[in-house]
C-alpha cells in the first residue's frame, strides 16, 4: 500500500512524513489489530511502519522507516451508535502520530 504523494505534506501527517525531499512513502507494516477501544468512539490502533524514501538529504539519497500510530475517531450519536453519512457509511477521522 501506498501514500499519495502531496498530501504527506498536511499538517495532519506527522512531521517525520513531511520533508520536502520525499520521493516516495510506502506503508511496509500494516496496523494488525485494534490496540484500544473506548466507549466513546476512540480507537487506537497497533503500530504500522512507514518506509520513506528521499533525495537531496546531506547523506545523498536514502530510506528511512517511521513508526506511527493511527488513531481513529467515530462521532456516535447520543444513543451511541456511529453517526452515517449521507451514503450510510459510518464517517471516520484517522489521523497518524509517529513515534
Amino acid at each position: 500500500m501506498n501514500a499519495t504523494l502531496g498530501s504527506h505534506t498536511d499538517a495532519s501527517c506527522p512531521a517525520a512524513l513531511r520533508s520536502p525531499n520525499v520521493t516516495a512513502l510506502g506503508v511496509s507494516v500494516m496496523p494488525s489489530m485494534l490496540a484500544t477501544d473506548t466507549d466513546c468512539g476512540s480507537f487506537i490502533g497497533s503500530d504500522a511502519l512507514v518506509t520513506i524514501s528521499e533525495s537531496g538529504s546531506t547523506s545523498g539519497s536514502g530510506e528511512r522507516t517511521v513508526t506511527v500510530t493511527p488513531y481513529a475517531q467515530v462521532p456516535l450519536t447520543e444513543t451511541g451508535i456511529p453517526q452515517l453519512n449521507e451514503d450510510g457509511i459510518p464517517r471516520v477521522l484517522i489521523t497518524l502520530a509517529s513515534r
